[in-house]
């Protein structure tokens, strides 16, 4: 699959060099169409993660008393509420904190995420439950379908130069994964 090709790849070129792998912006892309786009960026906000756009999820439980786990729907009003609510160890989620990430704007969600104790498995899984929740949001969606639909082939950069693992810097370095995701996602939707 592309996203563990990419993260082996990456693993390697970190250890090779002892520093993070940096895409080079211009020279992969010398040529294409580019949207920027954040939580603030007129136009184009829809395309991240702190966008509200309800998505309704399976999520995995704890019965309490038992080892068993349970599947409940849970609806996010966005996509970084249910992103840092994944990072919770099945073990420890409650319907309470679903309840509180459900409904959190992404600033908030964010906020509460750094404080969060990740589950072991979360960077081996992150960018796999990334890609669910974004497939969840513009497939439940429609027009939000139809405007990823319609960026064509342009280049998706999230401008993000606090975190270049799901972004690019303001000098086009970084992995820029959360663009790479809604591209691979754009070219799927547009083919059906």
């Amino acid at each position: 699959m592309f996203f563990s090709d990419l993260q082996a790849s990456s693993v390697f070129l970190w250890a090779a060099v002892r520093r993070p792998f940096v895409v080079s912006l211009w020279r992969t892309h010398p040529m294409q169409s580019v949207i920027k786009f954040n939580s603030r960026t007129q136009g184009a906000s829809f395309l991240s993660n702190f966008y509200r756009s309800p998505i309704n999820i399976p999520v995995e439980f704890p019965v309490l008393g038992t080892s068993e786990k349970e599947v409940l729907r849970i609806t996010f009003s966005t996509v970084e509420g249910a992103y840092q609510f994944m990072k919770f160890p099945v073990d420890h989620r409650t319907i309470t904190l679903a309840r509180l990430f459900a409904d959190y704007n992404g600033f908030q969600a964010k906020a509460a995420g750094k404080s969060i104790t990740v589950r072991p498995d979360w960077h081996a899984i992150k960018v796999n439950v990334m890609t669910g929740l974004i497939k969840a949001k513009f497939n439940q969606n429609k027009p939000l379908r139809q405007q990823l639909i319609d960026t064509n082939d342009c280049l998706l950069w999230h401008d993000s130069p606090w975190d270049t693992y799901w972004g690019f810097d303001d000098r086009g370095r970084g992995y820029n994964m959360l663009g790479q995701i809604l591209m691979r996602l754009r070219a799927e939707l547009a083919t059906k």
